[in-house]
């Protein structure tokens, strides 16, 4: 099988300081793949080139080849590419003025993916069950997200992320900042997504990183210091 995502000599700077060096790295899809290193080693960086939301941050330059789903980033539509490769960010960040329902309806209404309000709903409750959110929100859609404790509004953002049926899942340490109730939650949700999508997952974790790499890359200082299923 093709990899998902496939990186050649990709080299990045940021303003004038080198972040990545030399990564060359085959993602398998629809397996787990784990990327973990200490604080500052250049994980969130990789995972944001993927999807080129990394072009957001002021003075960025790269050069290499990255390809997802065995075409040139440069080649997709951005938006495209973005709801293809579906970024999910440390903190979780659902929209404070909306409801936890439109949280999760807004990408499928923007992407015109749905053809009634029905079809929406159909989506909405999809993609709040596969977030183990549904059973937790179901009388509270009307809320907003901010009743919602820390770890929830997390799954809500995964929720948010899976509406949009994304085929490549990226997260950047989902579970860093919530309990280890939540954390387990979410660990058991990706587990059970990725016979449905390829995912990759950066954390610093070494537990974590044990309990669910298929696929685990070590990067330190920018570069990749080891690559490999688990149990090679």
């Amino acid at each position: 099988m093709n990899p998902a995502v496939n990186i050649a000599d990709l080299n990045l700077w940021i303003k004038n300081r080198q972040i990545l060096h030399n990564i060359s790295l085959r993602v398998p899809a629809y397996k787990i793949t784990v990327v973990i290193g200490p604080s500052g080693s250049g994980k969130s960086t990789l995972l944001r080139t993927i999807n080129r939301l990394i072009e957001l941050t002021e003075s960025v330059r790269y050069t290499g080849v990255i390809r997802v789903l065995g075409r040139d980033i440069m080649d997709w539509d951005v938006y495209e590419l973005r709801r293809t490769a579906v970024y999910v960010a440390q903190t979780p960040n659902p929209f404070p003025h909306m409801t936890i329902y439109e949280n999760v309806a807004i990408g499928p209404i923007l992407h015109d993916m749905v053809k009634d309000k029905a079809d929406l709903d159909r989506i909405v409750r999809w993609a709040l069950e596969e977030a183990m959110l549904w059973d937790e929100v179901k009388d509270r859609l009307d809320e907003k997200p901010g009743v919602l404790s820390g770890g929830q509004q997390q799954r809500l953002c995964i929720a948010r992320a899976l509406a949009l049926k994304p085929q490549i899942l990226l997260l950047d340490e989902p579970t860093a900042n919530i309990d280890p109730e939540n954390t387990h939650r979410i660990e058991e949700v990706l587990k059970r997504l990725k016979d449905e999508m390829t995912i990759v997952l950066v954390t610093h974790n070494h537990d974590q990183a044990k309990r669910l790499a298929e696929h685990l890359v070590v990067i330190r200082d920018g570069r990749i210091e080891s690559s490999g299923m688990s149990g090679d």
